[in-house]
């Protein structure tokens, strides 16, 4: 019972600071908006909506279980460990929400630190390496077309957030994939990316979508149970932070509509 107690303090103080971090965000962002009023009122009820929804599930998850664990003392241990167990799923889902609302606030400030010699090979294989477990539980296997010494003027925390969102929007979407591919090609002023997968790829309607934040892909076409949802920032702050190093990206089905292809440059 004590530790549950903990778990159950732990995930509290976990929620308080995500609500914290989301109603910073959203205060800070609207502040810097030189827009008009009509316009900064729409802006603010759209992030606070957003925020609001995005943190809502996850909340009610973790009341329930909990709620259910402290009106049942005598559950048997297996039915514990599970609710425990939910719990602290939904616990990392709101971190992540708020590593994302970190990053895109960084975006949103241009805070930024361009360093010289970057190495994208040592940022790529770190990135595979912090999501080899859930690669391995997804089935997919990652082939890896990059030249030696691939070094770029840049951000290290933001070139590691471009490749963490597109493993990630991978393994969270890419329904019926078995392969992710990272390849790239030196070009004259540039480096050129290319991250796919052999998933069932995506209609139209949403290729045209999905750098927006908080948009994600009907729920159906994600991996299903056992799965993580995403929080729908990722693939807003790969393209934000892709601009930001002053790039360009990109994304469409490949051939005969199988497979999500992201292509994307960073200058050199």
């Amino acid at each position: 019972m004590q530790n549950t107690l903990l778990i159950v303090s732990i995930i509290a103080a976990v929620l308080l600071l995500a609500l914290i971090v989301l109603a910073l965000y959203t205060i800070k962002l609207y502040r810097r908006l030189s827009l008009s009023e009509k316009d900064k009122y729409r802006i603010k009820r759209q992030l606070t909506q957003n925020a609001a929804h995005e943190i809502k599930t996850p909340v009610a998850s973790i009341h329930g279980y909990l709620e259910t664990l402290v009106a049942n003392p005598d559950l048997p241990e297996e039915k514990r460990r599970h609710f425990l167990e939910r719990c602290l799923s939904q616990s990392e889902r709101m971190t992540r929400l708020m590593a994302y609302m970190s990053t895109v606030s960084r975006l949103d400030e241009r805070r930024t630190t361009m360093e010289e010699g970057v190495d994208l090979e040592r940022i790529i294989n770190d990135v595979i390496e912090d999501f080899k477990t859930q690669l391995d539980a997804a089935g997919i296997t990652v082939q890896l077309a990059i030249p030696d010494f691939l070094f770029v003027k840049g951000d290290q925390g933001l070139l590691y957030s471009i490749f963490r969102n597109l493993v990630e929007n991978t393994i969270v979407y890419a329904s019926g994939a078995d392969t992710l591919r990272i390849a790239c090609l030196r070009r004259e002023d540039c480096i050129e990316f290319e991250v796919s997968d052999n998933g069932c790829g995506l209609p139209a309607k949403h290729l045209n979508r999905i750098f927006e934040r908080f948009y994600r892909v009907d729920k159906g076409r994600t991996r299903g149970e056992g799965v993580a949802s995403g929080t729908g920032l990722g693939l807003s702050i790969v393209k934000n932070a892709v601009l930001a190093h002053g790039g360009e990206i990109s994304a469409f089905n490949g051939p005969s509509g199988n497979g999500l292809i992201v292509r994307f440059s960073l200058p050199i």
